[in-house]
């Protein structure tokens, strides 16, 4: 049977735009404004976005993947940034497909499925059936699921959208018994999505965090 799940009715989404509402007028938010440099002094760090004024605070955080902070760091912490620059990760496609149900001929009697590969190998790891887990996601005649893709080599920036799409309902096709193409699809790519945290990668990270609080 389907496991159990609980999410927010509009999406997880709406917690992040209930905490902006109740941080409005005591916080200084900057959304959608990314960070192109920061600075530090003997008492403060200065962050500079791409629009508006610089921001100053006593603390910092980076809480963006390995490459993004090495960027940042590099001009206050050459050694941290070195570290940080080598990380490895790997990228996921989200591919979301909503098909009318009757075009399913899979019962979907469960949360979903993964499908086990070898490090680097690029296809299909998993398909969350949304709609068997998360009741009212889609309306009662509709079917979504979601799959995640492990792109091969090069395949992230040359495949479009559409692309993605149809290597989803290709891979999903014989599984789940789909008789139509999908009616609508979603795709979201992540480029450093899965830290690759092995022996090397956690001493890279114990260099970084050595090297900064030595700045």
């Amino acid at each position: 049977a389907a496991a159990p799940a609980a999410t927010l009715r509009a999406g997880m989404s709406s917690l992040v735009r209930g905490l902006q509402r109740r941080l409005e007028g005591r916080a200084d938010l900057r959304v959608g404004n990314a960070a192109i440099a920061i600075n530090r002094n003997s008492a403060h760090w200065t962050v500079f976005p791409e629009i508006g004024p610089a921001l100053t605070a006593d603390g910092l955080v980076l809480a963006v993947p390995p490459r993004a902070a090495a960027w940042l760091v590099h001009s206050i912490c050459s050694p941290a940034a070195r570290a940080l620059s080598t990380l490895a990760a790997r990228p996921l496609i989200t591919v979301s497909l909503a098909y009318r149900h009757a075009a399913v001929t899979h019962p979907l009697n469960a949360a979903g499925f993964a499908v086990p590969r070898q490090r680097g190998e690029g296809g299909l790891e998993l398909c969350s059936f949304v709609t068997s887990s998360l009741p009212g996601r889609a309306p009662a005649d509709t079917v979504l699921v979601r799959a995640i893709v492990r792109p091969a080599r090069g395949q992230l920036v040359v495949t479009t959208d559409d692309g993605w799409a149809h290597v989803a309902h290709t891979a999903l096709e014989p599984v789940l018994g789909l008789a139509e193409t999908p009616i609508a699809a979603w795709v979201a790519r992540w480029t450093d999505a899965i830290p690759l945290a092995d022996d090397r990668y956690r001493m890279l990270v114990k260099e970084a965090e050595t090297a900064l609080r030595a700045t």
